[in-house]
């Protein structure tokens, strides 16, 4: 251990110099994976392939080629030409494997009477009414003038936590315009989550480090500690950002909740450090102090670790996968 901290130390410039590149590197890394979209905010794609939800999914997209889906639903009048000439537009985005509306239904009806002409026996019964009042419900029945509930389904041909899923809702956003509409679904979810999750994200960091530093300030003897072991402990968040690069993704909820984790779990280390640092100071100079002061800590650093190695290990085995991606 005196070898190991002899050689810290003595290197300290060499490692200063590592950690910068370190840094630089990190931040090509960190730019290339948003830029890429490897934020999942799918929390669908963590749960174990043997639930019924899971199940469920892949079914859905083995036998009808469902990946993202938007279930819309538009305010409109009885006779809605404006949204008739919306909805072929709404037909023509790019990436769309199905689409259905109330103006649809008129060809189940035919597909119906189809199967029935050729199929005699097949005991096939589509009840067309029905279905019309449920794409096409009004807001409150027995006004002359009532407004109605237009249901649209639309299917996608890409996974709900992707750019280019959530580029169709935009789409759809831009296409209904100013028109009163709803959406929901596996693509709408994912885009919620991950944008609420973005933004509130400065926040996490800023309410983080104004609480270490508030423990910092706390249990250290100089104004200058607190700001050198903050600088140190935010350069080693941001280079742990930047190699996030090496996973296919990463979901939202560990790319929030890592950097706050981070600086909670490396602060009990630092304080160690700079205790010991500043006991053996009085004693010697700065370069020898630090020397014998890594050897005393880095026991009671390790003893102490095995219970972060522990806990996250834990996580390692859990069945919902989200703890495996934190």
């Amino acid at each position: 251990m005196k070898r190991f901290a002899e050689f810290i130390v003595n290197k300290r410039k060499y490692i200063v110099i590592a950690v910068i590149a370190a840094m630089l590197l990190s931040g090509v890394g960190l730019f290339f994976f948003i830029y890429d979209g490897r934020i999942n905010s799918d929390m669908l794609e963590y749960l174990p392939e043997d639930t019924s939800t899971v199940r469920g999914i892949n079914f859905l997209k083995e036998h009808f080629g469902v990946k993202g889906d938007a279930f819309i639903v538009v305010e409109g009048a009885e006779e809605d030409a404006d949204l008739q000439q919306k909805v072929e537009l709404l037909k023509q985005i790019e990436g769309l494997s199905q689409f259905f509306w109330v103006g649809d239904v008129e060809n189940m009806q035919r597909l119906g009477e189809l199967i029935s002409t050729y199929f005699p026996s097949a005991e096939i019964e589509i009840n067309i009414e029905e279905i019309r009042s449920y794409l096409k419900e009004p807001i409150n029945p027995g006004q002359a003038d009532t407004k109605y509930n237009y249901v649209i389904l639309m299917l996608f041909d890409y996974s709900p936590s992707t750019d280019e899923a959530f580029a169709v809702l935009d789409s759809v956003g831009e296409i209904l315009g100013e028109r009163s509409f709803a959406v929901s679904g596996m693509t709408a979810t994912a885009k919620q989550v991950m944008q609420e999750t973005m933004a509130e994200l400065p926040y996490y960091i800023v309410f983080s480090i104004l609480a270490v530093s508030i423990v910092l300030f706390l249990s250290t003897s100089s104004l200058m500690e607190p700001v050198v072991l903050m600088v140190t402990l935010l350069v080693s968040v941001f280079i742990n950002m930047g190699t996030n690069l090496i996973f296919p993704s990463v979901s939202i909820i560990s790319f929030a909740a890592s950097g706050v984790m981070q600086l909670g779990i490396a602060m009990d280390y630092a304080i160690f450090f700079m205790h010991t640092y500043n006991e053996l100071r009085r004693e010697t100079d700065a370069v020898s102090a630090a020397k014998r002061a890594l050897p005393r800590i880095l026991t009671t650093i390790l003893a102490s670790s095995l219970t972060t190695i522990g806990g996250f290990s834990a996580l390692i085995f859990m069945e919902f996968e989200i703890g495996l991606d934190l």
